[in-house]
């Protein structure tokens, strides 16, 4: 190098990357990327790729090209990225994209996914990943596991999914791990330090939080080769004790605490076991509020999603679709919904979540 010659440092991701949930060798599988704003401030993002090699080896992720993979994402403000590549390695890259930008709020995450038949060698594959934000294009790495068909990690939550400061949240997850020889280590935030705890053995376990806090679970096979496979969840508090400092505050405040009938329905989580018979249910709600149904259908085999309101002569909203989807609809208080899903395809497998979101305190019961 000369001495005009300047090396110019890569610009890291602004955004978080965590370690994705590992999917399971020789099985076609689904990837979700996930990138969670923790910066403080609004992110404009346009861009966000990642590169997955290929091949059939223990370094690569499945033997195919883009033609082989599907790739969803979460919100219709996102164009979907998916081309062959050869730098920085031989793969396919895939993502997502808005050429006006989208801005991510704090707290706030996209998300995209890729289905794919998994190669065969189980082993943790590092991805490079390319986030386009601010004006800058940045680079970094995560890290993908493939994880034996004998480990299986699922359905971690918290039992109710929000609770009074103080109260018992008990911690529930599904897992099989056959012969294999597994240490699960679960992780969580309580009064400003990260905790470290060992749950071998365990299916459950007994938190008794003070503030929200997000919770991972982490299984790690020690045997040659290691790999991980991780879930999480969010615990909500109900009117958390708050640690505050220079506080100013010129006009009335008041506090709010969220309502603990709001999220997720029971049985009706992303991590539930995928399904394959059509669903038929009816929902009362206890006030006004919106129902958000998703379906995301394996194997590109097309399902029908329709909500009905109870209120109404024949309307509905219908979604035909062989690709994620989302219908949201409006449920006043005192009155039901029908939800029902219909694969085209005898014993199609798809994933229904069912979020409540009310806008009073009231739960949508299931009838």
């Amino acid at each position: 190098m000369t001495g005009q010659e300047h090396s110019v440092a890569a610009e890291t991701p602004l955004l978080t990357y965590p370690t994705p949930p590992g999917i399971t060798v020789g099985r076609q599988d689904t990837l979700r990327i996930v990138a969670v704003n923790e910066t403080g401030k609004d992110v404009e993002l346009k861009r966000l790729t990642v590169v997955l090699p290929t091949g059939k080896e223990g370094k690569q992720l499945f033997d195919g090209t883009a033609d082989s993979v599907t790739v969803g994402a979460d919100t219709q403000f996102w164009d979907v990225v998916k081309d062959n590549v050869s730098s920085p390695v031989a793969g396919v890259r895939v993502g997502i994209k808005n050429s006006d930008g989208v801005s991510v709020k704090h707290n706030q995450q996209v998300t995209f996914t890729v289905h794919f038949q998994v190669n065969t060698v189980r082993q943790k594959v590092p991805v490079s990943l390319k986030e386009t934000s601010d004006g800058k294009v940045r680079t970094g790495s995560l890290d993908v596991n493939k994880v034996p068909q004998e480990l299986t990690l699922t359905g971690l939550r918290s039992v109710p999914s929000a609770v009074s400061r103080g109260t018992l949240a008990q911690l529930v997850w599904k897992t099989t791990a056959g012969e294999l020889k597994v240490d699960y280590k679960l992780f969580y935030t309580a009064d400003g330090k990260q905790q470290e705890k060992d749950v071998n053995g365990k299916k459950s376990y007994d938190l008794y939080p003070y503030q929200g806090t997000s919770v991972k679970l982490v299984a790690t096979v020690t045997d040659a080769p290691s790999v991980q496979s991780v879930v999480s969840c969010y615990v909500t508090v109900i009117e958390p004790r708050v640690d505050a400092v220079n506080i100013t505050i010129r006009k009335g405040a008041k506090l709010l605490g969220a309502a603990p009938t709001t999220g997720l329905l029971s049985g009706f989580a992303p991590d539930d076991l995928p399904r394959s018979a059509p669903v038929t249910e009816r929902f009362a709600a206890e006030t006004d509020g919106f129902l958000l149904a998703t379906v995301r259908p394996s194997n590109n085999a097309e399902v029908a999603l329709v909500l009905t309101p109870d209120e109404t002569d024949g309307a509905y909203l219908k979604l035909e679709t062989s690709r994620r989807g989302s219908l949201l609809l409006p449920v006043r208080r005192g009155k039901t919904a029908k939800v029902a899903v219909t694969p085209r395809v005898n014993k199609t497998k798809y994933l229904l979540t069912l979020d409540w979101r009310p806008m009073g305190t009231g739960a949508l019961v299931r009838l």
